[in-house]
């Protein structure tokens, strides 16, 4: 086992400056390769993705929201925000679309078309949270279906 592996997901590298406070490759590949890729995608799995590009990113920014943990423990700006009391006030038509495998939840959509009075909730069957890649029929179909009412 390298160095890399024998440490915890949120576990940052060391070394060389560029290196530092970000997830090491093996990191990556255990996060967004193999958690959160199956809540990605479900009927069409994206062939070229690469989890350790998802690395490739404003490492600072990323810190400043998430926090030292990462998204698994948030401990960053974006522990205070929480808008569910405010969703009560949107009076424009809404349209809520998830995928039944979505790493958002589709609890938490259901919660929203709840709280938004007149929304529509379209829950996508075999998708994750790419919905117009694994159901790019469904999707439009339930767009143009809401644009029209």
């Amino acid at each position: 086992m390298t160095e890399n592996q024998s440490k915890p997901p949120t576990e940052t590298a060391q070394g060389k400056p560029f290196e530092r406070n970000r997830y090491t490759a093996d990191c990556m590949i255990a996060a967004w390769g193999e958690g959160y890729f199956p809540y990605l995608y479900q009927r069409r799995p994206d062939p070229n993705y690469d989890p350790v590009a998802g690395g490739i990113m404003a490492w600072d920014v990323y810190r400043e929201m998430w926090g030292s943990n990462g998204e698994f423990v948030i401990d960053g700006n974006l522990k205070s925000v929480e808008y569910a009391d405010r969703l009560k006030t949107i009076t424009v038509p809404t349209l809520i679309s998830v995928g039944d495998h979505d790493l958002s939840a589709p609890s938490l959509s259901r919660e929203m078309h709840a709280l938004i009075k007149g929304s529509k909730l379209v829950v996508l069957p075999e998708s994750g949270h790419m919905t117009f890649v694994d159901q790019p029929k469904l999707f439009l179909d339930s767009v143009l279906d809401f644009l029209k009412r």
